[in-house]
């Protein structure tokens, strides 16, 4: 697996974990890590945009799935 793959990996199992405990900062903590390891910020903006967008997606789908909504 290539090391920048392995990055988003971990940020993506890392940042919604404090956002869970905190209640915020899920895209702070991202893009924070991916500067960090050098991925330049517009990157990690996108990168960060798309763990925002899936998540959002999945999370909808479960409620109309319940028919929460």
């Amino acid at each position: 697996m290539d090391d920048s793959r392995l990055l988003f990996f971990f940020v993506g199992l890392f940042a919604p974990l404090v956002d869970g405990a905190l209640g915020m900062a899920f895209g702070v903590t991202a893009t924070t890590v991916m500067l960090s390891f050098g991925i330049a910020f517009a990157q990690s903006t996108v990168e960060r945009d798309a763990g925002v967008s899936y998540h959002l997606s999945e999370s909808g789908a479960r409620l109309f799935g319940r028919h929460s909504i």
